[in-house]
């Protein structure tokens, strides 16, 4: 599944390998993504339409969405009408030991792409979205270190 960043970051790489793609204009992006006044209805409906154009003209089944809360309805709705699936990136918040040239151990918090979630509406049951075979799991989960109980979070139920 390709998954298209209608953020205004940079997709880790993480995502990356779970399929999200950059759009071929990201400042245009960014731009409609960012309010430096109150938006009006209106005009947030007028950006939302034109970020799920973006995403319809990518051919993506997905987008990845995230910032100003007060504008994600509206992006969500905007997606679904043009036939994109709106979605969330999913971190887990892991510790990890920096060792020092000195000897010293330094903790450093890192957050790492564990997979996708729709939105409440779309949601049954809160399902985490993984676009990813089970042999691209597989390798995701021995390149992270991770054990079938922390991988569990990756698993989509099927309906």
């Amino acid at each position: 599944m390709r998954i298209l960043n209608l953020t205004q970051h940079a997709a880790t790489e993480d995502q990356v390998l779970a399929g999200v793609i950059e759009p071929a204009d990201k400042k245009q992006v960014m731009d409609l993504l960012t309010f430096d006044e109150i938006p009006s209805g209106e005009e947030m409906a007028q950006r939302a339409s034109k970020l799920a154009a973006i995403a319809q003209a990518a051919g993506v089944e997905a987008a990845m969405i995230g910032g100003a809360p007060y504008f994600m309805g509206a992006l969500e709705s905007a997606l679904l009408e043009a036939g994109v699936e709106p979605v969330y990136a999913f971190s887990r918040r892991v510790s990890e030991d920096m060792i020092q040239p000195d000897g010293s151990v330094r903790k450093v918090a890192v957050f790492r792409h564990v997979g996708f979630v729709r939105p409440y509406s779309l949601a049954d049951e809160k399902v985490t979205v993984i676009p990813m075979s089970p042999a691209e799991l597989a390798d995701y989960m021995v390149g992270n270190g991770m054990d079938i109980y922390s991988a569990s979070a990756l698993l989509k139920q099927r309906k």
